[in-house]
């Protein structure tokens, strides 16, 4: 099976949200504010042409309180273009 992975970086490190309406409440234990975390993951999506390999850098909200995380529409985006150049790699 071919593996190809596909690095995608944004910016790094762990810091709370600049702006003040952006940096909310964790929605699970609404003890803390969220943290914005780069973390890198590698992952594996079924195409119609066989599976793709993407190891990618996205942004993860973060609960320093309870370590609840959850992740936006950026990281989607990120996601969603590293299958699609994976994919094309494939054809």
């Amino acid at each position: 099976m071919r593996q190809n992975y596909l690095y995608f970086e944004g910016r790094e490190g762990l810091r709370e949200m600049s702006r003040p309406e952006e940096a909310e409440m964790c929605i699970l234990c609404r003890l803390s504010r969220v943290m914005e975390q780069k973390l890198e993951i590698t992952f594996r999506q079924r195409t119609d042409n066989g599976d793709v390999f993407c190891r990618v850098a996205i942004h993860m909200h973060v609960c320093p309180q309870c370590g609840f995380k959850c992740w936006d529409d950026r990281t989607e985006t990120v996601l969603d273009a590293a299958v699609r150049q994976a994919y094309e790699q494939l054809v």
